[in-house]
């Protein structure tokens, strides 16, 4: 359209076009096709590129954490004191704009806590769902703000050892997803795969323990993930685990096979917390805490906080066992027992596009729709393939006016020389 208005104004200044200077135009505009179509990409491009940049302004601005500032440098005079909360508030953190949403995040979630755990004791922490018991391994590994208190942790730099209710196992074969990038102990991970009660579900595979896994761990039943997960954290050799409830995707057999040869035996010199609905499993532990909308209510040994807590919880919910899991209960289907390797690569054809590739984009993208598109790029095609036709008649116009001309003007030429020939002469024509 630019093009045909600047045509029609040089038309009507100039009163006639050379087909140099028409065709001197179109390259020109021609060459600015290219830019003006790419103007929509570009700010296109633009806007993501902000977005992107405020996400990582974002990420770049946020507090980064201060071990140092959350946790407690000053030991306690016992010297067998691993872990210490006094006087611990907690909340969550939020960035919401909406005032009241904000303060509702921000409440605090943990108050009063006081808890003081020594090396190698096996802690039981209880309470009814909603209670905060989840939120006390979450403060404890600083995803809590500390409001006030303060955290004692005797082993630091070493960390936890943490096995969370979501259990996360990642593409690869189950021996990766033990070792999680540590050097491979054979006498140590032998130790630890029979603690967990992984070797039924080994002798079942096709592959033993290097028998792939999907990603998320598709192909595993709960139990088998929650051992994966509980073996990971066992060969990590941290000297305090944090266990939140691993048992409760497992039997009641795996689990007394587990607490009798993973937390008492194979742990046994290890710093255990361990988060369960199960009071059963805590008639073992030193020291049983109980939580209660945020608060350490009560402490003390099994003998004298689990009948307080049999009576005034509800007995079924608290003892009641979802059967998910058995060691004799994994098939050879259920990891990948056919051989079949689950992550293939991507199939590809080659040579021309078959057409009913083209009939499925069709139908993909609706019938009206597609046949609008099409008409829309047939009229594209026509204009642009029309307006060459036309250049090319128009100059083959064009070129042979002026030959017409010029051997007019010839002839007139020479007719006017004759004539001045024979004048001079002296002859009449």
């Amino acid at each position: 359209m630019i093009l045909a208005n600047l045509l029609f104004s040089y038309s009507l200044s100039l009163s006639l076009f050379l087909f140099l200077q028409v065709f001197t135009s179109v390259s020109l505009f021609a060459i600015l096709i290219g830019p003006l179509n790419g103007f929509p990409l570009v700010l296109q491009w633009i806007a993501e590129a902000w977005v992107s940049l405020g996400r990582l302004n974002k990420f770049l601005s946020v507090q980064e954490l201060n071990e140092e500032r959350y946790y407690s440098m000053q030991q306690p005079d016992d010297p067998s004191i691993v872990l210490a909360v006094q006087r611990g508030k907690f909340s969550w953190d939020s960035n919401k704009k909406n005032k009241k949403i904000r303060e509702t995040i921000e409440r605090p979630t943990l108050k009063c806590i006081n808890v003081v755990i020594h090396s190698g004791q096996f802690v039981g922490i209880v309470g009814q769902v909603g209670s905060g018991k989840s939120s006390i391994f979450s403060a404890l590994t600083m995803e809590l703000n500390k409001r006030e208190g303060s955290i004692y942790y005797k082993h630091l730099r070493e960390g936890f050892g943490i096995v969370s209710q979501e259990s996360w196992i990642q593409h690869g074969t189950i021996r990766s997803n033990i070792l999680f990038g540590m050097e491979y102990n054979a006498d140590l991970y032998e130790r630890v795969v029979s603690a967990c009660a992984l070797l039924p579900d080994f002798a079942l595979a096709y592959n033993s323990d290097l028998t792939e896994v999907g990603e998320n761990g598709v192909n595993l039943s709960g139990g088998q993930k929650a051992r994966i997960n509980l073996a990971r954290a066992c060969y990590q050799q941290k000297p305090c685990l944090l266990l939140d409830d691993p048992l409760s995707a497992v039997d009641a057999n795996v689990a007394q096979h587990i607490l009798a040869n993973c937390l008492h035996k194979l742990l046994s010199r290890k710093t255990r917390i361990l988060i369960t609905h199960r009071v059963e499993l805590l008639k073992s532990v030193d020291v049983v805490f109980v939580i209660n909308e945020g608060k350490v209510v009560t402490a003390g040994s099994p003998d004298k906080i689990l009948p307080s807590v049999e009576s005034s919880f509800e007995v079924e919910r608290m003892k009641g066992v979802v059967k998910t899991d058995e060691i004799t209960e994994v098939v050879a289907n259920d990891i990948n027992g056919d051989g079949a390797v689950l992550v293939k690569e991507e199939e590809k054809c080659t040579g021309p596009v078959k057409p009913k590739i083209y009939w499925s984009y069709w139908r993909s993208i609706g019938h009206v729709f597609a046949f609008l598109i099409l008409l829309t790029m047939l009229i594209m095609e026509s204009s642009k393939r029309i307006t060459d036709v036309w250049l090319s008649i128009w100059t083959t116009a064009n070129i042979t006016q002026n030959h017409t001309n010029n051997n007019i003007s010839i002839v007139q030429v020479k007719i006017s020389d004759i004539r001045h020939v024979r004048i001079s002469t002296g002859r009449q024509v």
